[in-house]
């Protein structure tokens, strides 16, 4: 695999282009940062933004149908023989976040989470 992949994410295995072949613009112009930013938001719930692991079959449909290099040994088995897992961990989280987003939107203000709960991404 090539070094220099232009990826979405820091987390995301995967990548369409190289930034030995094409500029920062161009890749931002790919189809596959074209078609993330058209999904997006990929949920109003902001504790499950990330379509590779709260929404893995989107995160897996642009992947599959994007990816030119996978960046690193074995980066594809995350969308192929992992995707089972990663879709009943998400179904998981995804009962515990919107609870969790619930409860945030009811109370906006910013005062911290009650004392032992804890959500990513807030801390205290």
């Amino acid at each position: 695999m090539p070094e220099g992949m232009w990826s979405h994410g820091v987390f995301c295995h995967f990548a369409s282009d190289n930034v030995k072949e094409k500029s920062l613009v161009e890749a931002l112009s790919s189809p596959l940062f074209r078609e993330m930013r058209s999904r997006q938001p990929f949920s109003e719930n902001l504790f499950r933004n990330c379509p590779l692991i709260d929404h893995p079959e989107q995160g897996r449909e642009f992947a599959l149908k994007h990816a030119k290099y996978f960046t690193h040994e074995g980066a594809e088995e995350f969308f192929t023989n992992f995707a089972p897992t990663i879709d009943a961990y998400a179904k998981a989280y995804e009962e515990i976040a919107e609870a969790a987003w619930k409860e945030r939107i009811a109370s906006p203000d910013d005062k911290p989470l009650p004392a032992g709960k804890k959500v990513v991404g807030r801390h205290g």
